[in-house]
């Protein structure tokens, strides 16, 4: 398999397992809070936001697993481990912090004329890059240690960040405006924000891919896990 292909592939894997692990999530996540609506409100957030955690975590493992192994690096085992425990825990806490910030900002931002999909654009762009920089850091960790790390956090942050505001600024011209004119109606933030991902894990995947596949054994002379 050729370079590009390889690198095509890692992009690939990321889009797949972990926006899928998000869609599942959230999805999950959602179900129990509606089926758990008795219990109190604290408590059936809490049972929502655990079994979001553990299936990002699972999708964050497997995502780690298959980028090691494509990579040909000796420790799939523990950048699985590394992967998983930051993507789950990072994506849901970025969630919250979302869902905590935007009810307070959206209004304040139209006090200063910010319009809504500023405001949105401007929390969600640096949530991206959090949870990106968050997954490359643990999957170099895992692989190699700290620098490549560092390496894969920087390189996976910028790329999601700038893909997604691509997007969103591409949906934005063609009409699809977060808050804008039945934007309610064709769930318009929830379109643009799944779009967004994608294409943020499609970025990011292509990065790390070339990253660790580049000179093709850099990857692969890390220790195997224990």
């Amino acid at each position: 398999m050729s370079h590009r292909s390889q690198v095509i592939r890692a992009a690939w894997i990321t889009a797949r397992d972990l926006v899928g692990g998000l869609l599942v999530g959230i999805a999950l996540g959602g179900a129990l809070n509606e089926v758990a609506k008795s219990l109190p409100v604290p408590m059936r957030r809490g049972i929502s936001a655990l079994a979001a955690v553990s299936v990002l975590a699972f999708a964050g493992g497997l995502w780690g697993r298959h980028m090691a192994r494509l990579a040909g690096a000796a420790n799939a085992r523990r950048a699985a481990w590394t992967a998983g425990l930051a993507f789950g825990p990072s994506t849901v806490l970025v969630g919250l912090s979302l869902a905590a910030l935007e009810p307070v900002l959206v209004p304040r931002g139209a006090g200063v004329g910010l319009a809504i999909h500023v405001v949105y654009t401007m929390l969600f762009a640096p949530a991206t890059l959090v949870v990106a920089a968050a997954g490359g850091f643990a999957l170099g960790l895992g692989i190699r240690g700290l620098r490549l790390g560092a390496s894969l956090a920087a390189r996976a942050g910028l790329s999601a960040a700038l893909a997604f505001l691509v997007v969103d600024v591409l949906m934005d011209t063609l009409g699809w405006r977060v808050g804008g004119p039945d934007a309610g109606r064709r769930a318009t933030m929830l379109v643009v924000t799944a779009l967004g991902a994608t294409g943020a894990a499609l970025a990011a995947g292509t990065t790390i891919g070339h990253r660790l596949l580049r000179g093709g054994s850099e990857a692969s002379s890390s220790p195997a896990a224990t």
